[in-house]
């Protein structure tokens, strides 16, 4: 078996370099990554972002660092740099950075906590799944997964309200909303010619809340005491009430409307 490799402490794998409870990236794919040099063109950047995609689990924020270059793939962008008013370089090399200095995934260890970490800026929002375990010098943190994602222009100028409401969530008396199963739903669309997609993204915000439960709901933030006039969506009911009120409102349309909590897709024959 020339191809196989056995009894080996590593291994690469689709790219992945895959040891004891972890899979890192391939040295490979890091130094074709820093030697790439910096795109003169739409395709190049392209090809650039799609490398970097498939990498992003292994660095923070990912979007965020992104968010500017992924604008030089868009066919209306001006390639001369006297036109720049933004530094477009200095984004790419700080890509570069993160992907050249990827942090390792480690597999989970389904004894363990779960613990999700969640950062925002006016640019994107970004995750990280991670456990904990105590060891001679401390707790040692262990990276499972990183998530991030840009914020559209319309996110970018809201601010959503969602605090850690575990503790509420547990008391909580859950209603018993139906929850759409988006694999049913869309079963509905068989036989429409004509579609209309419409997306609610504020929707959550539309609750208003009593004096009492938004007293209750109040969140501890770096700017104060904060007490949301509206459902949070971090509230165990919410979305389960969200989903009622909904089909509530397009219930007389049922047989052309397939709604799944703030998206409705309306069908049409002509």
């Amino acid at each position: 078996m020339p191809k196989s490799w056995l009894e080996f402490s590593s291994v690469k794998f689709f790219e992945y370099k895959v040891t004891y409870g972890k899979r890192e990236m391939d040295e490979d794919r890091k130094k074709a990554i820093v030697e790439f040099q910096m795109p003169s063109c739409q395709k190049k950047m392209q090809s650039f972002l799609g490398a970097a995609l498939f990498l992003k689990s292994f660095v923070p924020n990912y979007s965020g660092v992104a968010a500017e270059l992924n604008k030089m793939t868009h066919k209306d962008f001006d390639w001369r740099h006297e036109t720049w008013k933004y530094d477009y370089e200095a984004d790419f090399n700080k890509m570069k950075t993160a992907l050249s200095e990827p942090v390792a995934n480690h597999f989970p260890d389904y004894n363990l906590d779960w613990v999700l970490r969640v950062d925002a800026s006016d640019k994107a929002v970004g995750v990280v799944l991670y456990q904990e375990w105590p060891d001679q010098f401390g707790m040692v943190h262990e990276p499972i997964e990183f998530a991030s994602r840009k914020f559209s222009s319309i996110a970018s100028r809201c601010i959503r309200f969602c605090g850690n409401y575990w503790w509420l969530n547990a008391y909580v008396l859950k209603s018993q909303a139906y929850i759409p199963r988006v694999q049913y739903e869309v079963e509905k669309a068989m036989g429409f010619k004509i579609f209309l997609d419409i997306d609610m993204t504020n929707s959550f915000h539309q609750f208003p809340l009593t004096e009492p439960s938004s007293q209750r709901l109040a969140i501890q933030s770096p700017w104060g005491r904060v007490e949301p006039v509206f459902l949070p969506e971090g509230v165990s009911p919410a979305s389960g009430h969200l989903q009622w009120t909904m089909m509530q409102m397009f219930g007389d349309f049922d047989e052309w409307s397939i709604v799944i909590f703030k998206i409705v897709l309306l069908l049409a024959h002509d």
